[in-house]
């Protein structure tokens, strides 16, 4: 199935041929949903004692969410936020044609870094999971200090990839920067712009993604901003600076309904669509504990799903991919 790419000299959508990195053979279909493996979930590495919960989870506002100051509380843990999870993991290997981007296979040192705690986009289970089997990591929230450290465990020629679903959405014409649903859907509008002020406020810099290219360039500002906002020494900060090479970034553009020609794109933009909405069912209590009172988060939940499950809207998403090789 073909990729939906913004190409500022096509002034449009185009279809890339397929990259040699990944799976030539993968293709969407409904029936992948109900086949997703859930062994991620039933082989963790240790047993959590009723003793222990209090220090894995949190309850607020009746829901159940991980327990970790690096996660902000924006979903709850439980069963439609797994089925969410799925169904993101489907629409995005459909976009992307695999589980990941740039020369992974011939990369011998390699560190994925999955979108923040604060996106709209990625699994908490995962997290947990990873923090129970390499207890020695850290999940952290600061983009900036994550970039610092994951330079100084890689070894020179060793991949960074960095992928995240941006927290918006566009209306699905050039030069695709224009932010959806102010005219047709107006509550949906305030909605996103109520809930990203609400990740923000727990510590979250979701403009990050539209400056981590920049950031990983060799000798860029960032490398010495970072040093002193942390209290790195100098000496480390020299080091780091060295950055990155062969820096490498795409967006794909995600379709939200299905209102594109394609047939095959008209599938995952009806999967996206429903994975949106099912987000917006979740997000009741995150909006209620920013500061909106119940009734009020309950009005703009409400018409961020009657948004999304209107697939005839013309709006798209937005998924970054940025990798580069340490130099």
């Amino acid at each position: 199935m073909a990729s939906l790419y913004y190409e500022p000299e096509m002034e449009g959508l185009t279809y890339p041929d397929q990259d040699a990195h990944q799976d030539p053979d993968y293709d969407y279909d409904d029936s992948d949903m109900e086949t997703i493996s859930s062994a991620s979930t039933a082989q963790t590495t240790s047993t959590i004692t009723s003793e222990e919960i209090g220090d894995y989870f949190r309850e607020a506002y009746g829901r159940t969410y991980a327990h970790d100051e690096n996660l902000p509380m924006l979903y709850p843990i439980d069963e439609v936020e797994a089925r969410r999870h799925e169904m993101q993991h489907v629409f995005l290997k459909a976009l992307v044609h695999g589980n990941y981007i740039g020369p992974v296979p011939h990369c011998s040192d390699h560190v994925q870094m999955g979108p923040d705690p604060g996106s709209s986009t990625f699994a908490q289970h995962w997290q947990l999971e990873m923090a129970a089997e390499f207890p020695h990591c850290d999940i952290v929230k600061e983009y900036d200090r994550l970039i610092f450290d994951l330079h100084r465990v890689l070894k020179p020629g060793g991949l960074i990839t960095i992928c995240e679903v941006e927290n918006q959405c566009y209306e699905a014409e050039p030069p695709f920067n224009m932010h959806a649903y102010v005219r047709t859907m107006p509550v949906a509008a305030e909605a996103i712009l109520v809930l990203r002020a609400a990740i923000m406020k727990q510590g979250i810099n979701l403009n990050a993604i539209h400056h981590i290219e920049e950031w990983l360039h060799p000798n860029s500002s960032f490398w010495g901003q970072t040093a002193k906002t942390y209290d790195i020494p100098p000496s480390r900060a020299k080091i780091a600076s060295q950055g990155f090479r062969d820096i490498q970034k795409q967006v794909v553009l995600m379709p939200v309904g299905t209102w594109h020609p394609d047939p095959a794109v008209q599938q995952v933009g009806d999967l996206i669509s429903r994975g949106f909405a099912l987000a917006w069912r979740q997000l009741e209590p995150a909006m209620i504990d920013y500061g909106s009172s119940p009734e009020e988060a309950n009005r703009l939940c409400a018409g961020s799903i009657a948004a999304y499950e209107n697939t005839n809207l013309r709006v798209v998403g937005k998924y970054h991919m940025i990798y580069g090789t340490k130099i």
